[in-house]
C-alpha cells in the first residue's frame, strides 16, 4: 500500500472525528449497595465524563484524569478484546507517542519518545505495580510474560520520565497492567484463536471464591506461531538449507490470582510462569540462525490497609526470575551460543499515604531492590562471563495540593536512589495542573530529572582490534589500535546515564462527545549511554561494525509534539486519531536517526449487532546504529477486527494484523511482518 492511500485513509477517517475507547474504568458516587463506589466501563457512560476517569499509575493512587501530573493514555478491557491485536506490543503500536518494533515474535521492543532502539531498558514494565524487566539488560520479552489479554483489566501507559513515585531509571515512562480481580472473572472460560500459517493462542481460565474474604483464578495458555513462515531468504537457504523455519515459538504458561478483603484490609497475589522454545533463521544482513530456550518466572503480593484518620499504608513484596540457553546454528549443527543462569530480581516497597491535612496528599515511601543476573557466551574469541550482584536503597516523597482557590494543582516530588554500583542520584520533580476551564481545559506544566542506573549487560563492551585487545571489557579504559586505519582510540565503560525533562501539556474538552491531548516534551540526555563504532571489518559487500558499548561525551536532546484526538458521534459510533512528530541531535550537531520521524495513526470503530474495530498506521523510515548500511524503509499498515458476543457467553472474533499484506521490516534484519488472519473463539461456561 502506498504512502499516499496510508495517507488518504488516515486523513479520511480523521475527519470524521470519530473515537477509540482509549479511557480506563470511571468511579463514579454511585452505590453498589455496600457504600462502596462502584467502577463502570467506559462504554456505559457519555464521553462528558472522560475527565472523571479514574487513573492510578501516575500518583500510586486513583485520581481523576485531568489531575494526572503525567501525559497518560489508557487501553480498556474492552478495546484490548475487541481489537485486531492478540499480543500487548500490538495493542501499545497505537497508542501516541510510542515507538514499537517486532524484531521476532518475542523479541518485542516498546518505549516511547525515541528511546525504542536499545533493547527498551529504559521502559519500566508493571504488572500490578510489580516491576517485570529482565533483569541482565533491562528490556522486555513480551510474549514471554506470564500473562494472557484476558488476564487484563486495563493498561496504563505514561510517557516522559515525570514518575519518581515507581524508580527514577524509567527515562522513557512506565506500562502498567492490571490484572483483573477475582470477583470480576467469569467462573469457567476457554479461548482459542487459530490464524495464518499454523499460528494458534489458547487458554483456559477459572475462577472461584473460597470463602466470603477470598477468592481464586487461574489461567492455562499456550501459545504456537508458524513453523514455517514468511517466504525463505537466499541467506536462509545457504546457512541452513534443510530448517524450514523463520520465527516460530512455543510458549506454555501458568498464573494465578489470589484476592482477600476484610473491612479496611485488601490483599491480592499474582503470580505466574511460562516455558519457552523458540527458533529465528537468518534474513537481509543476519547470516544467523538462533534457537533459544526459556524460563519466566513472576510473582508478586501487595497489602492496602486503611486507617482509622484516612491514612493508607501499601506494602509490595515481588520476584521476578529469568533463566535462558541459546544455540547458533553453524557448520550444519548447533553450537552453544550463550545462557543466562541468573537473572533475579526481588523488590520490597513500603508506602504511607497521609490524607489528614487538607487539600493536601502526601505519600512517604521506601524501596529496596536486589538484583543477580549471570552471563557467559563462550563461542567467541575472549569469553564473556560474569555472575554479579546489584542493591538498590530509596527513598520519595510526593505532595500534590491545591492553591489559588483549587485553579492550580502542584504535584512536589523526589526520590533519592544509591545502587551499590552507582554514585548516589536525587531526582525532583515538580508538575502543576492548571484547570483554565475546571473539568474542560487543564494545561499541564512539567519538569524533572532521571538517571538510568547501569544494566549488568551494560557494565562491558566489546572491542576487536586484535590481539591482545580483543574480548570484552568491563568499566575500565582501554586504548586499542583499530585493524584498518591504525588510529588509536580508548573506550570507555558504561556509567549513568541523567536526564532533563520538560513538559507541556493539554487536555481539552471542547464539546461533550470530543477530547483532544496535545503535549511537547524536551529532553537532554548526558553521560549518553550507547553503542560506540570504533572500527569496520569488510565482509564481503557489507561493512560489520565493531562496537563497544560505551559512555560517550555526548548530548543527547530528544524533542517531540504528540496530538491525540477522541471523539464520539453516535451511540454506536467512535474513532480516534494520533500524530506524533519527533526529532532529536546530538552536541555535535548530528540528526538523530535511531527513531521514526513520523507517526500516524487512526481508528475507527462501529458496535451494534457486530463489533467492527478497523485502523491504519504509518510509521516513517528508520536508520538504526547498529545496521546503518540497511534502513527500515517506512510502511503503513491497516488492521481490522469483527466481533460479536452471543447470549452473553460466546464470543467470536475475525481478525487480520496488516490487512493489505504490505510486507516489511519493521527493523531491518529480523522478521519480515506479513499479514495474520485470526479466528478466536471464547466461550464462558
Amino acid at each position: 500500500m502506498s504512502k499516499r492511500f496510508a495517507f488518504c485513509l488516515l486523513l479520511l477517517i480523521s475527519c470524521l472525528t470519530l473515537q477509540m475507547p482509549v479511557c480506563a474504568e470511571i468511579i463514579l458516587n454511585e452505590s453498589d449497595g455496600k457504600g462502596e463506589k462502584r467502577a463502570i466501563d467506559y462504554f456505559d457512560l457519555p464521553l462528558s465524563d472522560l475527565m472523571k476517569m479514574q487513573v492510578k499509575s501516575p500518583s500510586r493512587r486513583h485520581q481523576d484524569l485531568s489531575h494526572s501530573p503525567s501525559a497518560i493514555s489508557v487501553i480498556t478491557r474492552d478495546e484490548i478484546l475487541k481489537s485486531p491485536a492478540h499480543t500487548i506490543p500490538e495493542l501499545l503500536q497505537y497508542v501516541v507517542g510510542l515507538d514499537t518494533f517486532i524484531k521476532t515474535y518475542t523479541d518485542m521492543d516498546v518505549a516511547a519518545r525515541g528511546r525504542a532502539h536499545d533493547d527498551t531498558s529504559r521502559m519500566l514494565v508493571m504488572i500490578d505495580d510489580q516491576v517485570v524487566n529482565v533483569v541482565p539488560f533491562g528490556g522486555m520479552q513480551w510474549p514471554t510474560l506470564p500473562l494472557t489479554l484476558d488476564d487484563i483489566d486495563r493498561i496504563e501507559i505514561l510517557r516522559g520520565v515525570g514518575i519518581g513515585v515507581y524508580t527514577a531509571t524509567s527515562l522513557a515512562g512506565i506500562i502498567q497492567i492490571y490484572t483483573i480481580p477475582v470477583e470480576k472473572r467469569d467462573s469457567l472460560k476457554m479461548s482459542l484463536s487459530y490464524g495464518e500459517g499454523g499460528t494458534s493462542h489458547n487458554s483456559l481460565q477459572f475462577a472461584k471464591p473460597l470463602s466470603e474474604n477470598w477468592g481464586f483464578a487461574g489461567t492455562l495458555h499456550y501459545v504456537q506461531t508458524e513453523r514455517k513462515g514468511d517466504k525463505e531468504t537466499s541467506e536462509a537457504t545457504a546457512v541452513a538449507p534443510n530448517w524450514k523455519i523463520k520465527d516460530w515459538a512455543s510458549i506454555k504458561g501458568v498464573n494465578f490470582r489470589a484476592d482477600y478483603q476484610s473491612g479496611d484490609f485488601d490483599y491480592h497475589a499474582y503470580g505466574g510462569m511460562t516455558t519457552d522454545q523458540e527458533g529465528y533463521n537468518a534474513s537481509p544482513g543476519d547470516h544467523a540462525i538462533d534457537r533459544s530456550e526459556k524460563e519466566t518466572l513472576v510473582f508478586s503480593n501487595w497489602l492496602h490497609q486503611d486507617l482509622a484518620n484516612s491514612d493508607v499504608i501499601n506494602l509490595r513484596l515481588g520476584y521476578r526470575e529469568l533463566w535462558q540457553r541459546n544455540e547458533r546454528f553453524d557448520n550444519n549443527q548447533y553450537v552453544f551460543k550463550y545462557k543466562v543462569e541468573k537473572g533475579d530480581g526481588l523488590d520490597i516497597d513500603l508506602q504511607y499515604n497521609i490524607s489528614r491535612f487538607n487539600q493536601h496528599s502526601l505519600m512517604l515511601g521506601l524501596n529496596y531492590v536486589y538484583l543477580k543476573a549471570s552471563r557467559e557466551i563462550n563461542n567467541i574469541s575472549e569469553p564473556y562471563v560474569y555472575d554479579e550482584s546489584d542493591i538498590l536503597h530509596a527513598l520519595y516523597i510526593q505532595d500534590q495540593f491545591f492553591i489559588l482557590d483549587n485553579k492550580i494543582q502542584l504535584t512536589l516530588g523526589g526520590r533519592y536512589d544509591k545502587w551499590d554500583n552507582l554514585d548516589r542520584e536525587f531526582t525532583p520533580r515538580l508538575v502543576a495542573n492548571i484547570f483554565l476551564i475546571p473539568g474542560e481545559l487543564t494545561l499541564r506544566v512539567a519538569s524533572t530529572t532521571s538517571f538510568a542506573q547501569q544494566t549488568f549487560d551494560g557494565g562491558y563492551y566489546f572491542a576487536e582490534f586484535g590481539p591482545p585487545n580483543t574480548g570484552w571489557f568491563k568499566g575500565s579504559t582501554i586504548t586499542a589500535t583499530t585493524n584498518n586505519s591504525g588510529e588509536v582510540i580508548e573506550g570507555a565503560g558504561r556509567g549513568s546515564e541523567k536526564m532533563i525533562a520538560h513538559e507541556l501539556g493539554l487536555r481539552w474538552q471542547p464539546t461533550p462527545d470530543t477530547m483532544v491531548t496535545t503535549e511537547y516534551y524536551y529532553n537532554k540526555v548526558s553521560d549518553v549511554l550507547g553503542l560506540v563504532v570504533y572500527d569496520t571489518v569488510p565482509v564481503g559487500d557489507i561493512e560489520i561494525p565493531n562496537l563497544g558499548a560505551a559512555t560517550t561525551d555526548q548530548e543527547h536532546i530528544y524533542q517531540g509534539v504528540e496530538l491525540e484526538i477522541q471523539t464520539k458521534v453516535s451511540d454506536n459510533v467512535s474513532g480516534f486519531f494520533n500524530y506524533t512528530y519527533q526529532w532529536g541531535d546530538d552536541s555535535s550537531g548530528n540528526t538523530l536517526e535511531f527513531f521514526p520521524e513520523n507517526k500516524a495513526s487512526a481508528g475507527v470503530r462501529y458496535f451494534n449487532y457486530f463489533d467492527f474495530d478497523i485502523r491504519a498506521r504509518y510509521v516513517s523510515e528508520v536508520t538504526y546504529s547498529e545496521v546503518p548500511s540497511v534502513p527500515a524503509d517506512s510502511y503503513s499498515s491497516v488492521d481490522i477486527a469483527i466481533s460479536k458476543l452471543f447470549a452473553n457467553q460466546l464470543f467470536a472474533k475475525l481478525s487480520a494484523i496488516n490487512l493489505m499484506d504490505n510486507q516489511h521490516y519493521e527493523y531491518p534484519i529480523y522478521t519480515q511482518i506479513t499479514r495474520k488472519a485470526m479466528l478466536t473463539i471464547k466461550y464462558s461456561f
